[in-house]
């Protein structure tokens, strides 16, 4: 176990720095109102991606554990053909929307990010368990550490914009799936393994539409009611609570094959307090740092960001509460009780933004974020705990 803490711990202290490295180097050269742009896009990406995985990542780590090697390679063969054929039809459907809506060609490279991304994330679900975490940690750094480096070139040389930062994000995505992971697939479309995945992951497929609207709506309410540039800050200080949760991450990835193979052990009293408990503690560390060193980092004109990333790491914390029950109802097949849970997460941000937004701004999108997401957890519990017995655990 402190084998794998260290290594994901390491890597994700290393990814970590690059991106908070990446961060002034990005408001150095975007204006807020870019960074606008490049949130919105971000936001598309958002919707994107769990529909391009199908949210099969707990299901790739249960059969990965629990099925023979040609069963899951034929599961998996089939999760990677029926991926690249949905992604290619996304691939055109944006470019016609761009041409149709006069958008910004930023939005054509998403489907494209969201292509590697996708494999990238599917592939890692599997190291989490064959217990490959020095490749999983590796490939992680490796594409911010090469995102960054192809921006900053790109950047410095020739020009920045939202889209050049996309397509730094997609090459060093692309390079890593090919060159590091080496992912390889036979493809196949088997029919019979395409309803197993649409069965596990359609749920959260659907649940992309609840998660989107706490997570990234208030981004179009504040562009409604203020500017692409509270857009833009609004953004940064999303990024900056997004680092938590790699924290998050890394806990996964350490005990998510001791949760899978004794789920009931997972929801004793000792194990549930022992992951609460370091949450916490990665929560407040992370707090003090961003409020001691974040003004070192950021220039003047987004400085204003760091109090709503205040706000929205205490949001990051509340989510990362539901990462048991989430492993739980995974693995009883019963991921509709997560879009139930995030439905009602869904109504709760709506109906704050609406309210909170055109009088507090930034402040408040990130007030109905915690809300949100505090509602999201805790609904989760409820529904785990009132499950428990009809389980047999």
């Amino acid at each position: 176990m402190f084998k794998k803490l260290f290594y994901y711990g390491g890597f994700s202290v290393g990814t970590t720095l690059f991106g908070v490295f990446s961060l002034p180097v990005l408001t150095a050269f975007l204006t807020p109102s870019e960074y606008g742009v490049l949130g919105l896009a971000l936001t598309v990406l958002a919707l994107l991606l769990p529909l391009n995985t199908f949210s099969n990542e707990h299901n790739v780590q249960k059969l990965r554990t629990n099925s023979s090697l040609d069963e899951y390679y034929s599961y998996w063969s089939a999760l990677c053909s029926f991926s690249f054929l949905v992604l290619t039809v996304a691939f055109f459907l944006a470019i016609a929307i761009v041409y149709l809506f006069n958008l910004s060609t930023v939005f054509c490279l998403i489907p494209a990010l969201a292509f590697a991304r996708a494999f990238r994330l599917l592939k890692q679900a599997e190291l989490t368990v064959t217990e490959r975490e020095f490749l999983y940690g590796m490939s992680t750094l490796l594409v911010a550490v090469l995102s960054f480096i192809i921006t900053f070139s790109v950047f410095y040389y020739y020009n920045s914009s939202a889209s050049i930062r996309v397509f730094g994000l997609f090459l060093a995505e692309f390079l890593v799936c090919v060159v590091v992971l080496k992912i390889r697939f036979d493809f196949q479309f088997n029919v019979i393994k395409i309803r197993e995945i649409m069965l596990f992951g359609f749920p959260l497929m659907v649940s992309v539409i609840p998660a989107w609207f706490i997570n990234e709506s208030s981004r179009f309410f504040l562009l409604q009611y203020l500017s692409l540039t509270e857009v833009g800050l609004f953004t940064l200080a999303f990024q900056i609570s997004a680092i938590y949760l790699q924290f998050n991450t890394v806990l996964a990835n350490t005990f998510v094959k001791r949760i899978l193979e004794d789920i009931g052990e997972a929801f004793k009293t000792k194990f549930v307090t022992l992951i609460v408990s370091i949450q916490i503690i990665c929560v407040l560390i992370f707090l003090a740092s961003i409020n001691l060193f974040g003004g070192y980092f950021l220039p003047d004109s987004y400085l204003s960001s760091l109090t709503t990333a205040n706000y929205l790491v205490v949001g990051a914390f509340f989510q990362s509460l539901g990462l048991l029950p989430s492993y739980y109802l995974s693995y009883y097949r019963s991921t509709k009780f997560r879009l139930y849970s995030l439905i009602v997460a869904a109504v709760v941000a709506i109906f704050l933004n609406f309210f909170l937004i055109p009088n507090y701004g930034t402040l408040g999108a990130a007030l109905s974020y915690i809300t949100a997401m505090l509602t999201y957890s805790l609904t989760l519990w409820f529904v785990v705990i009132k499950r428990k017995r009809n389980f047999n655990i």
